[in-house]
């Protein structure tokens, strides 16, 4: 680990002493490593998480999910977006 690397994670530790540390990312490993008190995300994170190979299995399950599905492309694209 990188002396920058246990810096921040010095930082990181000392500032937990006097807060609550929320995560505004779709990255759920970053969540796993800082672990924050809660987090928060949206439309954009959870997309640019989707372009990582490590998650692009959840857009493509959810994709496949409705492959078949009769409802029409637009009411797939919504449905496909709640699900992730």
């Amino acid at each position: 680990m990188s002396t920058a690397t246990l810096e921040k994670v010095s930082q990181l530790d000392q500032l937990k002493k006097f807060t609550k540390v929320v995560a505004d990312t779709g990255d759920f490993e970053s969540m796993r490593a800082y672990q924050p008190y809660d987090a928060t995300t949206n439309p954009s994170l959870i997309f640019a998480a989707t372009q990582k190979p490590e998650y692009s299995h959840l857009l493509e399950q959810a994709i496949a999910e409705l492959k078949d599905s009769p409802l029409k492309a637009s009411a797939k694209i919504g449905t496909i977006i709640d699900h992730l």
